[in-house]
């Protein structure tokens, strides 16, 4: 190589780097120019939220949540899942005295049958899922608001927090459930709802239907008979349309409304 041949290369090495150098100043700067400063106190949320990224609290993930809180857009307290421990370390973190946590909210089946107890109206042949048998017809149990068992909303659920097994009813493992709210809306009956963890005492029916038609078709139903309202020794206990509420604030668990259930719709879960 003669000594012009090696000046063009020396040149053109040189020329590369150079560009090399100035594209790279030239990022750098940008990124300087251009950078959106974060908020340290949305990291240092985020670490101490939960990280399930449920969405119980109404936002996508948690790091959505610590911003919205950051933001003033959302509560210290919006992380239910997270209990007393999240909310103290969310004040904290934004330098705010500590409010109470929010009570935490566990899914419950509103159903005591489903196809295992309730009778059929015909044998369902088509795709299993409750979706799918709820737009046969109506579906095809007796009772139009008994559970269809084919687990929609264990599919769902993305915690493994529901149980399910063909023609049963699903079982919610409540030490799993972050009450995200995903079965509720798979449900194609809507018997799925979230109540307070601390309520331990349900009434597992969502019928609508006179109590001497639910007798026809359902042994475990709620008949309306109202004497759980009147023997409740707290006065926990009221009609709201034909099935029984308990009210969580009252009901001291004494089991009474239990005992006195005579087609044993009322459970302790």
């Amino acid at each position: 190589m003669n000594a012009a041949q090696i000046t063009i290369v020396v040149t053109s090495v040189l020329a590369l780097a150079g560009i090399g150098f100035l594209a790279g100043f030239g990022l750098a700067l940008a990124s300087h120019i251009f950078s959106v400063k974060v908020d340290p106190r949305i990291e240092q949320i985020a670490e101490s939220l939960p990280g399930s990224n449920c969405g119980a609290c109404g936002y996508p993930s948690c790091f959505a949540a610590a911003e919205a809180i950051v933001a003033g857009k959302a509560e210290p307290n919006v992380c239910k899942l997270g209990g007393e421990q999240t909310t103290k370390l969310v004040c904290n973190a934004m330098g705010v005295k500590e409010i109470a946590a929010q009570e935490k909210d566990l899914a419950v089946i509103a159903c005591g049958a489903g196809p295992e107890i309730c009778n059929k109206r015909f044998e369902y042949q088509g795709e299993k899922t409750c979706a799918a048998a709820e737009l046969s017809g109506g579906g095809f149990l007796e009772c139009s608001a008994g559970c269809l068992g084919y687990g929609d909303c264990a599919a769902v659920c993305p915690f493994d927090a529901i149980v399910y097994e063909e023609g049963k009813l699903p079982k919610i493992i409540r030490e799993k459930c972050t009450a995200c709210g995903k079965c509720i809306d798979a449900c194609p009956r809507k018997i799925i709802s979230l109540k307070p963890a601390k309520q331990k005492v349900f009434v597992l029916c969502s019928t609508t239907d006179k109590g001497a038609q639910v007798r026809k078709y359902c042994k475990v139903g709620c008949i309306g008979c109202r004497i759980c309202v009147k023997k409740c020794p707290e006065a926990a206990i009221t009609m709201e349309g034909r099935i029984p509420q308990i009210n969580p604030d009252k009901c001291k668990v004494t089991e009474v409304c239990i005992q006195v259930c005579p087609t044993k719709t009322i459970k302790k879960l």
